[in-house]
């Protein structure tokens, strides 16, 4: 399991030059830039002038937009949600190898920046839910069309995974924590050989970062950061919600979700439960692959660390399962 190394972007100074010289329409509208956000695999800015420009950090990232390019304009006029639409499409430079995209910025700030944002929670579920449905409804066969990742090599990824993390853990982990990971993935496994449920497109990344809401009226303005978008399993979402703060949004999304008639299949929670917890190993293989670069890539220590204080090594591999 490999992942390739990752390209830093110029400073914030240096990239108002970078995105003017690609834009040359936009020279005074562009200072001062705003970092947006940093994850693994891009880097995310805002124009004085109100756009968004996503800067990859490695070529998958730079394969995922191109995708996100042909996939976005459909999608966004299914959903009852704003989503990026990128219109200005930079080519490979010096400072960025694999170019970039702009678009104008959604309204709102993201849920985590709401105060005491988990009492906005309950208000959110059933707007998170009507997204999640159309989204989901939108036909798989067209998204596999416009390039989308098709997961249906979801449990051979897990079962490589479970192969990498036991060879590589072996000198940071003791015998009998080692024997635990191991078990518990072996249990993860035998159970997920038997799930059952049609492929949707999934946005595959729906923590409460890449939510927008009107603080006002505390609507659900926009959905971002579709670079994980895959057809796979609608589990995949709702997964992403236990990161919001609590199980319990988590099913009152799934109670309104089944309500307003989404297509995934009355297990799809129980089988979210399960796939949130394999988050912690994610973490522990950005660390050992990319090698610690700053947030929000953890260090080996940090990402062990989490293991050991995980549910993973504190109970038995079986409840919950």
């Amino acid at each position: 399991m490999t992942i390739s190394q990752p390209h830093h972007p110029p400073s914030l100074s240096e990239l108002v030059a970078v995105i003017e010289e690609a834009f040359p329409e936009l020279t005074g509208f562009v200072a001062p830039l705003t970092m947006l956000g940093k994850g693994y695999h891009s880097v995310a800015v805002e124009t004085s002038g109100g756009l968004v420009f996503r800067f990859p950090k490695m070529e998958e990232a730079a394969r995922n937009q191109l995708i996100e390019n042909r996939l976005l304009p459909e999608l966004g006029t299914t959903l009852p949600v704003q989503i990026p639409l990128p219109s200005l499409h930079a080519t490979a430079s010096i400072q960025c190898p694999w170019g970039f995209n702009g678009y104008l910025k959604i309204p709102g700030v993201i849920v985590t920046d709401l105060p005491d944002y988990q009492e906005a929670l309950p208000h959110l579920a059933s707007q998170v839910a009507g997204f999640l449905v159309a989204l989901h409804n939108f036909p798989a066969d067209r998204a596999l069309a416009l390039s989308v990742p098709d997961n249906a090599s979801w449990l051979e990824n897990f079962q490589k995974m479970h192969g990498f993390l036991l060879k590589e853990l072996q000198s940071r982990l003791l015998p009998s924590e080692l024997s635990r990971v191991n078990e518990w993935w072996l249990a993860f496994v035998k159970i997920a050989e038997v799930w059952s449920f049609t492929q949707v497109l999934t946005h595959n990344d729906l923590g409460p970062v890449h939510a927008l809401v009107q603080p006002e009226t505390l609507t659900l303005s926009g959905i971002i950061d579709f670079g994980d978008t895959t057809v796979g399993d609608p589990a995949l979402d709702f997964a992403g919600l236990l990161a919001w703060g609590n199980e319990e949004f988590m099913l009152r999304v799934a109670e309104s979700y089944h309500d307003l008639g989404g297509p995934a299949d009355s297990d799809v929670a129980h089988r979210a439960r399960l796939l949130a917890e394999t988050n912690v190993f994610l973490d522990v293989v950005h660390a050992l692959t990319l090698g610690h670069y700053g947030p929000p890539i953890p260090t080996i220590d940090q990402a062990v660390g989490w293991l050991r204080s995980g549910t993973v090594l504190s109970r038995d591999p079986a409840p919950g399962f």
